[in-house]
């Protein structure tokens, strides 16, 4: 398992810099702007989406054809991409919630919406994921593609309206408890969706 995280950890360093300073605008953005919420979503979306863009370069490179003839099992090659996935969540929530907190000493933010904002953020980091990946550890990426560019529209156009509808998102994520139920609810459907990959998947080329 060392060695799967090591590969995608190389690979991500290697064909997703250009996401850093995707980071970096967005982050600053959510800073700085008036409406922080759509900006911080697009790190945790991205993070839900490297593992489809690992799996597409291992498809590329023939390494899921390879990796049947290694000491791999099943459940290890998925779940490495799952484990990848959590690594740069747990990146981009904290990258978030420092935005947050300067947002909060700057006295743009209330920090009674901290917690929410967080809860949301890492509940759509998960949702993505779990609804994608096992249809691309099925089907492949190719065959998937269509699935994935409607989900990620679907993802962008909610942003985009609740971002542009809702003039106080702190006040909608004060509370806690409804937050919290909906980051529960994701994390069960996450578990759920890596169940489903490790059952569902077929190596492409």
């Amino acid at each position: 398992m060392k060695g799967l995280l090591l590969k995608d950890w190389y690979m991500v360093v290697k064909y997703c810099k250009a996401w850093l300073l995707i980071l970096a605008v967005m982050i600053g953005a959510s800073v700085f702007g008036t409406k922080p919420f759509l900006f911080l979503l697009w790190p945790v979306m991205l993070a839900g989406l490297t593992a489809i863009t690992l799996l597409a370069y291992d498809e590329r490179s023939g390494w899921t054809m390879l990796s049947r003839a290694m000491p791999y099992t099943r459940a290890q090659l998925v779940s490495a991409k799952y484990l990848v996935v959590l690594l740069l969540l747990v990146v981009a929530v904290s990258l978030a919630a420092a935005a947050q907190l300067a947002r909060i000493f700057m006295g743009k933010e209330d920090a009674g919406s901290f917690a929410g904002v967080l809860f949301l953020l890492l509940a759509v980091g998960l949702l993505v994921p779990a609804v994608l990946l096992p249809l691309v550890f099925r089907f492949g990426v190719e065959k998937a593609r269509i699935v994935y560019f409607v989900v990620f529209g679907f993802a962008t156009g909610c942003m985009v309206f609740v971002s542009t509808t809702v003039d106080d998102m702190p006040q909608l994520t004060a509370q806690g408890a409804p937050a919290g139920q909906i980051l529960l609810a994701a994390a069960v459907l996450f578990a759920l969706s890596w169940l489903l990959s490790i059952r569902a998947y077929r190596p492409h080329v």
